[in-house]
């Protein structure tokens, strides 16, 4: 066998019927070479150039392409693409759309600035994958392990996520608008500018994780657990929150307008310059909370307990105050609060 050299197609097929077992091509420039229609099952081509070359309609079962420069590769209508080692290939500015990755093996892969639309990588491995400007919606990530990935400005539109990890991954301005996300680990991740409205959120996992400037607006968020989260100018404008989590988080900034966060608990948190106009925020829990300069102008606020917190400045002119408790607070400070509270 012809070993670190260039091979034509005519090399290729002769190997590939002569040889018992499956052939290794690792390390070889093969690029741009037409090798469609062939049975690659089992062969090597680790570290590979085949940059441009023609794989259409080829078996690439259980193929080891760890490695391998595939940019402007032909892949259309392959064959078990999905069961090939893709452990660090690049696929960068391909066209992937309503490709199957499902269980693919994908560590450190490269996808920056591919067309992914409507693909599966549920249970794929991403582990430290690069997916850069990938324009991914409607995909299917459920399972799918992006742990340490990088994401930023992927679009991700509409796309379903379930029991997906996102440990330590780069999702700065990721858009996630209008996807469905459950039992997600968002853990440590960086999450920058992020765009998650008019999402369904159940159940994420966001600890640590860095949210300032993300988008939340009219999704429905339940079971969220944003402790030990920094939310400085996220805008959860419009959503429906339920039984979330917001312990030691830092929410200076934020806006919460027209939300539904009936029962929310923010005690002892730096919620200053935030903006909760119109919102529900009946039973609401800020006892000890820096309210600073916080805006609850037409907030429904009936029995919320603003206990001993700090309300210098925050202006409560036209809110709901029915049984709220400000006991301990000092109400002097205060703008719009009605005399009998004075």
């Amino acid at each position: 066998m012809k070993s670190k050299v260039d091979l034509t197609r005519e090399d290729i097929v002769e190997l590939l019927e002569k040889s018992v077992s499956p052939c290794d091509f690792s390390g070889m420039n093969l690029s741009g070479l037409n090798l469609n229609r062939l049975n690659f099952a089992g062969v090597k081509f680790c570290n590979s150039n085949l940059n441009g070359t023609r794989f259409n309609e080829s078996n690439l079962n259980y193929a080891d392409l760890s490695g391998a420069d595939m940019r402007n590769a032909y892949l259309v209508n392959v064959l078990a693409l999905n069961t090939a080692n893709l452990s660090g290939v690049n696929f960068s500015n391909m066209n992937f759309n309503d490709y199957d990755f499902s269980n693919a093996q994908l560590p450190g892969a490269q996808f920056v600035n591919c067309t992914l639309m409507y693909s599966n990588f549920q249970n794929a491995n991403l582990t430290g994958a690069n997916l850069s400007n990938a324009m991914m919606q409607k995909s299917k990530l459920s399972g799918t392990n992006l742990e340490n990935a990088n994401m930023k400005n992927a679009d991700l539109r509409e796309s379903e996520l379930r029991r997906t990890v996102f440990l330590n991954a780069n999702l700065c301005g990721v858009n996630l608008s209008g996807s469905e996300l459950s039992s997600v680990d968002l853990r440590h991740a960086d999450m920058l500018k992020i765009n998650m409205s008019r999402s369904h959120c159940k159940n994420l996992i966001l600890n640590f994780a860095k949210l300032d400037g993300a988008l939340f607006c009219g999704s429905v968020l339940h079971e969220i657990d944003f402790s030990d989260t920094t939310l400085r100018f996220t805008d959860f404008t419009g959503c429906d929150v339920d039984e979330t989590k917001m312990e030691r988080a830092v929410l200076t900034n934020a806006r919460f307008c027209g939300a539904s966060i009936k029962k929310i608990i923010l005690e002892d948190l730096n919620v200053s310059n935030a903006n909760f106009y119109a919102a529900d925020m009946v039973d609401a829990r800020l006892g000890g909370a820096d309210l600073s300069g916080v805006d609850f102008r037409n907030a429904d606020l009936s029995a919320a307990r603003l206990n001993k917190s700090k309300i210098r400045h925050s202006n409560f002119e036209g809110a709901n105050l029915n049984k709220t408790d400000f006991e301990g607070s000092n109400i002097d400070e205060a703008i719009g609060l009605p005399n009998y509270l004075r």
